[in-house]
């Protein structure tokens, strides 16, 4: 009997501190973890603002490769929804993007299974020595008695933040540190000076063919009578790219050495330091080199700005050439 009254005291007892906890315990938790990625902050919030790229770097993929994954709305936009549902390791649930800026990105949390429960994450961003720093959290709250489980949330999230933030450095760098995207490489260049010899004007896609051909044709004739001194291929220079109006403004020209004027052309000059792409393939392939050098800009942390001169360089003759893989045009982005 005596040994019963004490396991019956030890028994209260603990149901008293238990009873105690919960009423002691905050029912409200924020888990923080952070790391500095060596890359630009423009390239870690494509990263990590983006959920096609978050399902390559999170640490819950790992967890069940057969899990199914739906991006639903704009990705990188307000409204913008992950939803995911796999085995028991990970369950089913969604994130929805609630607001984002370029150094924020906030996030409703909803799980499903394998129990119901809401809570709010957020990446914010800060440009450091070296990189960015990264630093992934979670808010939420656990209603008593749950909330016994706030003092282990650390632990729990925590550890899978660590990974996810790893795998995100490991992934962002080894693309901050690459010259070669989508199959092309970029190339740091200096253009001699020269100018470019041609016409300029509004041109609907449709026309750029021939407003090509006739403008290389009427340039080409003019400086052969003069005998000016060329100085490369047949080029397009591109001012405004209208995706709106499938138009561009543009320029089809030919560049000589030097300064240099021609009665009825404009003269466009150019030369200086900038980034090239060896694009072969058709003509109409070639916007993957314009794509590439956007990557690129994205990955070193620069500008598309209005100061980069656009030119496209055909450097083979299609009449000479049927084999349109053979066909080199290289793309130069030169900084004025």
């Amino acid at each position: 009997m005596k040994a019963l009254k004490i396991i019956l005291y030890i028994v209260l007892a603990l149901v008293l501190v238990v009873a105690a906890a919960i009423f002691m315990i905050p029912t409200e938790y924020n888990v923080e973890r952070s790391t500095t990625v060596n890359a630009p902050k423009k390239l870690v919030m494509q990263q990590v603002g983006r959920f096609e790229n978050f399902a390559k770097w999170n640490p819950w993929g790992k967890l069940d490769p057969n899990m199914t994954k739906t991006i639903t709305g704009t990705d990188g936009e307000v409204g913008a929804k992950y939803s995911w549902e796999g085995n028991d390791d990970v369950g089913k649930g969604s994130m929805e993007i609630t607001a984002i800026t370029d150094s924020r990105v906030d996030e409703k949390l909803v799980f499903l299974a394998p129990y119901e429960s809401e809570a709010s994450t957020y990446i914010t961003l800060e440009e450091v020595d070296g990189g960015t720093k990264v630093t992934w959290g979670m808010q939420g709250s656990n209603p008593r008695p749950m909330n016994l489980m706030v003092p282990m949330m650390d632990g729990f999230i925590g550890k899978d933040y660590e990974a996810g933030l790893a795998e995100l450095k490991k992934m962002t760098e080894a693309i901050a540190s690459n010259d070669t995207f989508r199959g092309l490489k970029v190339e740091k260049m200096e253009l001699s000076p020269r100018t470019y010899i041609g016409r300029k004007d509004t041109v609907k896609w449709a026309d750029m063919q021939g407003f090509m051909a006739s403008s290389f044709g009427a340039a080409y004739g003019e400086l052969t009578k003069k005998k000016a001194p060329m100085a490369g291929a047949p080029s397009s220079i591109y001012f405004v790219w209208d995706e709106a109006n499938e138009q561009t403004v543009m320029a089809a020209a030919i560049p000589v050495e030097g300064e240099y004027t021609l009665k009825g052309f404009e003269a466009f000059p150019a030369g200086g330091s900038g980034y090239k792409i060896a694009y072969y393939g058709a003509y109409e392939g070639s916007g993957e080199a314009h794509y590439a050098m956007d990557d690129y800009f994205t990955a070193k942390g620069l500008e598309m700005t209005e100061d980069i001169m656009v030119i496209e360089e055909y450097v083979t003759d299609p009449t000479t050439e049927a084999d349109t893989s053979k066909w080199l045009t290289n793309v130069y982005y030169i900084l004025k």
